[in-house]
């Protein structure tokens, strides 16, 4: 009698019900040449653009070298995750070159048309040998949904798992259902 305890318990740690979310990794680049009009027009925006603008030298001003000038620089919108799968967190590396002096931020949409706020990214050192050869300013950080956020959301998703559907994983399709 005593030897089926430990076999009951193992199934019922089998058996017992449990979430676990999984770990999808991706990657995606974007590099702006600010040497190059068409490029960095492509793929950001900026301010004062009429003072601001593109040379051989990189985006700069006709000015006084020794004069600083307040000003951001804004990329398109980075599509990240999968289609049936946005990402709850990534880790954003960014490096500008040259060197220069300022603060970075980034921000999130699942939409393009609810965003989240504006988050500082942290200053960084340089880490591959690429980086290490130009001097360059490098900002590292992650940008997360944090969990009580998304609490109900994974609630949501939870049931929607358990219903007879297609694909249980499918999470464009359980937003639907949850607006619906």
């Amino acid at each position: 009698m005593k030897a089926s305890v430990p076999v009951l318990l193992f199934l019922a740690a089998i058996l017992a019900p449990s979430q676990a979310d999984a770990i999808i990794n991706g990657y995606s680049e974007l590099k702006v040449d600010f040497t190059s009009p068409t490029n960095a027009s492509e793929k950001a925006t900026w301010a004062d653009p009429a003072k601001l603008v593109i040379s051989g030298s990189g985006l700069g001003w006709d000015g006084n070298a020794q004069h600083s000038h307040d000003a951001w620089i804004q990329t398109k919108p980075i599509a990240l995750g999968l289609w049936w799968r946005a990402p709850s967190a990534v880790w954003v590396r960014v490096a500008l070159y040259p060197r220069i002096e300022g603060a970075l931020y980034a921000r999130y949409s699942p939409d393009l048309k609810h965003w989240s706020s504006w988050q500082a990214l942290q200053g960084s050192s340089a880490q591959s040998l690429d980086e290490k050869k130009n001097p360059g300013t490098f900002y590292d950080s992650m940008i997360a949904i944090p969990g009580r956020e998304r609490g109900d959301f994974d609630g949501l998703r939870s049931e929607y798992s358990r219903l007879d559907v297609p694909w249980a994983s499918n999470e464009e399709a359980a937003v639907h259902w949850i607006l619906t």
